[in-house]
């Protein structure tokens, strides 16, 4: 089953956290997310690493998604942008140098 085929179905099996259908959405929207990921960090490894951070977060809070409301591909940005502000604030891990990111207004371009 693809994710445009049956939004409310799709969205039902992944709630109960069918690991079939939670490798259909990363194969939906990991490129994508990747691309975003790699925009906000500038290199692979902490890219990666970001993706994988952000994919443990959308398994973790799958409940919380509400397919009524929002999209599934804005909710898992959303999930992106969530662990890369997470990760930014408690850590300096991934900023390479003061002049990577100065402001919010990069990261908020994605939503």
């Amino acid at each position: 089953m693809s994710i445009s085929e049956n939004k409310s179905k799709f969205c039902s099996l992944l709630k109960t956290k069918n690991r079939e259908v939670f490798d259909e959405l990363y194969a939906e929207y990991g490129s994508q997310l990747y691309g975003m990921a790699l925009q906000c960090v500038g290199e692979e490894k902490l890219a990666n690493e970001l993706m994988l951070i952000t994919f443990t977060n959308i398994w973790r809070e799958l409940e919380s998604f509400d397919n009524t409301k929002i999209e599934m591909k804005t909710w898992c940005t959303m999930m992106l942008v969530k662990s890369f502000r997470h990760c930014f604030s408690s850590t300096d891990r991934f900023r390479r140098n003061e002049n990577q990111i100065t402001d919010n207004t990069e990261i908020d371009s994605f939503i």
